[in-house]
């Protein structure tokens, strides 16, 4: 997990440099086919040590659906975040003059480099029943 992190998010802005960022072309189009795979295959090096924790984390069954849930709760959280905010980053860079791609490029950028939950971590303690 530790050495996938760093490439999970260098992909995640790769994803919005296509080789040949001013024309439509098939190497733009394999670029992004190239990209997106390296992209789900990092996402799965990333995440599944964590879910295969998920059994060791919750001693009973309520307490492993319990962190299921949550798991997924943070999960959705998380992904209206990015659908939210990146749109209005990306709009504010706009507002300032800035071009189309590049701002969504200046977006992606931001947001790969930002930890998932450094702002908002916090630890949950499980009482053993």
């Amino acid at each position: 997990m530790l050495f996938s992190a760093l490439p999970f998010a260098i992909i995640a802005f790769l994803v919005f440099f296509p080789p040949q960022p001013e024309t439509e072309s098939l190497l733009n189009g394999v670029w992004l086919v190239v990209m997106m795979c390296l992209f789900y295959i990092f996402y799965t090096i990333y995440v599944n040590p964590y879910l295969a924790l998920l059994s060791e984390l919750g001693h009973t069954n309520d307490l492993r659906i319990n962190l299921s849930t949550i798991i997924g709760l943070f999960g959705i959280i998380g992904v209206v975040c990015v659908s939210v905010f990146f749109p209005e980053l990306a709009g504010r860079f706009q507002e300032q003059g800035m071009e189309l791609r590049r701002s969504f490029q200046l977006s992606a950028l931001i947001f790969a480099s930002q930890p998932p939950g450094r702002r908002f971590a916090f630890r949950i303690r499980w009482r053993n029943q």
